[in-house]
């Protein structure tokens, strides 16, 4: 197997011990989101199920470390701080909106993985986290967990564990259209189908081998479909179906290249204007049963109550700022549960979120996304990122994805210190 050469290996870098500690932190705060219900599972069983928590403290400490980094040795913080004011004028816009301290501090939470994606590139500590052969162990692990799962009931399945007088659920057992949609050792059949969508991707753009990548791409592919995940299915048929031609997009002048950049044009587009005008869409109804009920179901009650009843959760000046953080998602379903929405769009959850900031931010993506160079492998990953973005985004809110919103995260901090770089080079 023979990994790419355009990340630099960690163990050609002077690295500092910090950047060291963060990069194992964030590995091992990953870890625990992939093996989410078996280590509830093993916890609750030891009479500790909300130790699973403290790796909140793990994202929280890895952001500081990153804040320490950069402030020692003096880089250029502009980027930093204006996240850090975002959060905090959304945590602003949450207590104005009458939320809450302790749902505005959930909501922090929930933000936070991707303001630590964000500050890796700033710290420059993604170098240190390419380790192909150790993403592909867990890549391995997760994809065999759910492998199993098809054979057999894992002992946490359903497990639902107690924390203070809260009943959380730590392993959803589901099904649709009488399949069980699994999930092995995550919590939920989406979660492992993200984790492993991400992964793959990772893996197939930084090994060159072809058996290498046929051998990923099939087991990949074969996983994703047993979780019944049908957005990760979807993201995964476009990246590979993206990979092969993406060396003939090098060019900035190449025809590939804005056809790539034009799939992303459309479906940001259809993951935005669909959400705002679903109710006038005359969709049609689907029979019970019928294949097209169990493809196009979900997105049709999407379209005619979740993202509605979403949107409807903005008054007056929201529909400017939004919510603020905590406004809509998982906050809700712990303080707001009669008001509470999945959001299921990336758009809706970002805008009922931030207003015209989360707007901001969606199409911001999409922007400097033409500054990438397909030719860098990073580049190459992050536009398969941007890619599973949008298109798993139209149905799915994927920053409560912690691992997602990590990643997210990595990619805005990419695509800001290109732009940078361009804006030093035109001087």
């Amino acid at each position: 197997m023979t990994a790419a050469t355009t990340f630099r290996e960690p163990a050609a870098l002077a690295a500092p011990t910090t950047r060291t500690i963060i990069a194992v932190g964030v590995g091992v705060y990953v870890a625990t989101q992939a093996f989410d219900s078996a280590l509830r599972w093993l916890l609750e069983f030891g009479g500790a199920g909300a130790a699973i928590y403290g790796r909140d403290a793990i994202v929280l400490l890895c952001v500081l470390l990153c804040v320490h980094e950069i402030a020692r040795e003096r880089r250029d913080i502009v980027g930093s701080v204006v996240v850090f004011w975002i959060l905090a004028a959304l945590a602003c816009i949450s207590l104005l909106s009458g939320l809450g301290i302790a749902q505005t501090l959930f909501g922090v939470k929930v933000w936070l993985p991707l303001v630590l994606g964000f500050l890796l590139v700033e710290a420059k500590v993604v170098p240190h986290l390419n380790h192909p052969k150790t993403w592909f162990l867990l890549w391995a692990v997760v994809c065999a967990g759910v492998l199993v799962n098809y054979f057999d009931r894992l002992p946490w399945a359903g497990l639902t564990v107690q924390v203070g007088d809260v009943a959380i659920s730590g392993n959803r057992e589901w099904t649709a259209a009488g399949v069980k949609r699994l999930s092995g050792f995550s919590r939920t059949s989406f979660d492992a189908a993200i984790i492993v969508l991400l992964l793959h991707l990772y893996l197939v753009c930084v090994w060159r081998s072809l058996f290498v990548r046929t051998v990923l791409t099939l087991v990949s592919g074969l996983v994703i479909a047993l979780t019944t995940a049908k957005g990760a299915a979807g993201a995964f048929v476009l990246v590979t179906a993206c990979l092969p031609f993406l060396g003939f997009a090098r060019r900035t002048d190449s025809a590939w290249r804005v056809l790539f950049l034009a799939a992303l044009v459309v479906l940001a587009a259809i993951g935005l204007v669909f959400p705002l005008v679903s109710l006038q869409i005359p969709l049609p109804r689907l029979p019970e049963g019928s294949p097209e009920h169990w493809l196009l179901s979900s997105v049709v009650s999407r379209a005619w109550d979740t993202w509605p009843r979403a949107l409807r959760l903005l008054e007056d000046w929201q529909a400017i700022t939004g919510r603020g953080l905590g406004g809509i998602g998982a906050a809700q379903y712990a303080f707001e549960s009669g008001r509470a929405n999945p959001a299921d769009s990336f758009f809706v959850y970002v805008y009922v979120t931030g207003g015209i900031l989360g707007a901001w931010f969606y199409l911001a993506l999409l922007y400097a996304s033409r500054k990438l160079q397909l030719q860098r492998v990073e580049h190459q990953i992050a536009y398969l990122v941007l890619l599973c973005l949008f298109a798993y985004g139209l149905t799915i809110n994927v920053i409560e994805s912690a691992v997602f919103a990590i990643v997210i995260g990595m990619v805005s901090g990419l695509l800001m210190r290109r732009s940078r770089e361009e804006h030093e080079i035109s001087k």
